[in-house]
């Protein structure tokens, strides 16, 4: 009797030791919203009177995968047709991170006018890499890179650190918001989708 106790007290003792392992396995932690900012301050530092929810910052991510970064920028809007402060002045988006030493910078910039085009740019270090841009419900900035195009994310061990974003009017800052906190390693698993 003693020995069939001390076996049932061992698998149970071998059972739990393994529980939080393959709990963890199942359900990696995702890293999100690597940077926020609060909701209203889309005001421009020059003017205070020039407000506008398209120079309102909310969040942003970055995320990787095996074939390609993705940069994710949420605003309260992009949507600016109507926007006589865009029209007036023109208005441009930015956000970045250094990764692993290296800064990445994703930005866009629409122009004054009632029909503007827009500009859409990236920049790793001093290079510019082939990327695609998309805007999302009105009110979110993605910009993709893949792998193959960007040698810097062929490094080894890349974490990415020091993210920051920014709205301007006429070139001058409006809404500022970043996180030096913040870290996010290479192909860990994110609420941002990366192929």
């Amino acid at each position: 009797m003693r020995a069939r106790t001390v076996i049932i007290a061992a698998v149970a003792l071998a059972v739990a030791g393994t529980t939080p392992a393959v709990a963890a396995r199942r359900a990696p932690v995702k890293i999100c919203n690597l940077m926020t900012d609060a909701k209203g301050d889309g005001t421009w530092n020059v003017a205070p009177t020039v407000s506008s929810p398209a120079l309102d910052i909310l969040s942003a991510d970055i995320a990787t995968g095996r074939n390609e970064l993705v940069a994710v920028l949420r605003m309260q809007t992009v949507d600016t047709a109507s926007d006589a402060w865009r029209q007036a002045l023109g208005f441009e988006w930015a956000f970045g991170a250094n990764g692993s030493g290296t800064r990445y910078e994703f930005k866009l910039r629409r122009g004054i006018g009632p029909n503007p085009s827009d500009n859409w740019s990236v920049t790793i270090g001093d290079t510019t890499p082939k990327f695609t841009y998309q805007i999302l419900n009105n009110n979110t900035l993605v910009w993709r890179i893949q792998r193959r195009d960007a040698p810097a994310l062929n490094r080894a061990k890349l974490v990415w650190t020091d993210f920051g974003a920014n709205t301007k009017a006429l070139s001058s800052t409006a809404d500022n918001a970043s996180n030096p906190n913040s870290k996010y390693p290479d192909k860990a698993a994110s609420c941002v989708a990366a192929r």
